[in-house]
């Protein structure tokens, strides 16, 4: 039978979130056949025993084992298992709502190359709605490329909201790397480049729900944040320089800040040791003329931060900490 969604699911440790996912997606109403590929990355609680209830119920769930090698290595496991026309990545903790595979599967199959939907993320005390995007906007190959390294939002570069065109990604042999971090965006970067003109869309309804829960990748300590991150510029620049697109320094600058801001945040956040002098630092790699001359390619909130945490870092520390507590 001829597959026409396939969906990748990495898991690790998720007995008691799994279900609802899973029941999230098969309770969908289709008229295409699709696939769940679930990838166990060395799990040691029983979500194996979870999918292998799941699989006496529905006969489209396959499920693939491995060592614990982390979110990118299962991903790209499950493509290498893949038959669909097009592909979907969830997480295991999260859930889609009712609609999204058939509004999805429907929207791309009109000539399009990628489609993505808002999304909505629950944390324990408040739900955040992301519902627009720049990206489709983009006059050209240069104005896509500045939209997506400096006014991304995260479910711009995150891949639960879009649906992908296997074709593409076999045809580029696009893989995730770089350590589990940033991993997503190099991801959605690289494919974005390979999309015909005008056949990025959006759909304006949030469709994915997004579980901001603690001990994930992202919202543990890692001290190699700052090494992954100076590879994933490295990576995009030599993306950038592959295509043959001369962005400007300014530009490329704001994206580098960017991801400066990121780490920053990291620190506040996990690392116990961080203070204002080693956030001074970090800031240290960028001239005050740099900085100012990349603001303007920032979104608003993002120029303000830069500001503040720069000129005013034990300032921005505590308002950070105060706004982002560890749960």
């Amino acid at each position: 039978m001829k597959i026409t969604l396939s969906i990748i699911i990495p898991m690790y440790n998720t007995e008691q979130t799994i279900g609802r996912c899973l029941d999230s997606i098969e309770r969908q109403q289709v008229d295409f056949p699709f696939e769940i590929i679930v990838v166990d990355d060395g799990s040691t609680d029983d979500s194996i025993g979870c999918i292998e209830t799941y699989q006496k119920k529905f006969t489209n769930i396959e499920l693939f084992k491995q060592q614990n090698m982390k979110q990118s290595a299962a991903r790209n496991n499950g493509l290498n298992h893949a038959k669909g026309d097009y592909v979907m990545f969830f997480d295991s903790d999260d859930i889609i709502e009712n609609g999204m595979l058939a509004i999805m599967v429907h929207k791309i199959e009109a000539d399009n190359d990628l489609v993505m939907c808002g999304i909505k993320k629950i944390y324990p005390d408040k739900t955040v709605v992301e519902d627009q995007t720049d990206l489709t906007s983009a006059k050209n190959e240069q104005d896509l490329i500045t939209k997506y390294l400096d006014k991304n939002k995260e479910f711009d570069t995150g891949l639960w909201n879009k649906i992908f065109r296997r074709s593409l990604i076999q045809g580029h042999q696009l893989r995730f790397n770089n350590g589990n971090f940033f991993e997503d965006s190099l991801f959605n970067l690289r494919y974005l480049l390979n999309c015909r003109p005008g056949k990025v869309v959006f759909i304006n309804r949030t469709l994915y729900d997004l579980c901001k829960t603690s001990g994930t990748t992202t919202t543990s300590f890692n001290p190699k944040i700052s090494y992954w991150a100076s590879k994933y510029e490295n990576k995009v620049q030599a993306i950038l320089n592959s295509r043959g697109l001369h962005v400007k320094t300014a530009i490329i600058n704001a994206f580098k800040i960017r991801t400066t801001l990121y780490i920053i945040h990291h620190h506040i956040k996990y690392d116990t040791s961080w203070n204002k002098a080693k956030q001074r630092r970090y800031w240290s790699i960028y001239s005050i003329s740099a900085i100012l001359k990349a603001l303007q390619y920032l979104p608003r909130r993002y120029a303000a931060a830069v500001i503040l945490a720069r000129f005013s870092p034990q300032t921005y520390i505590r308002l950070y900490q105060k706004k982002n507590p560890v749960t």
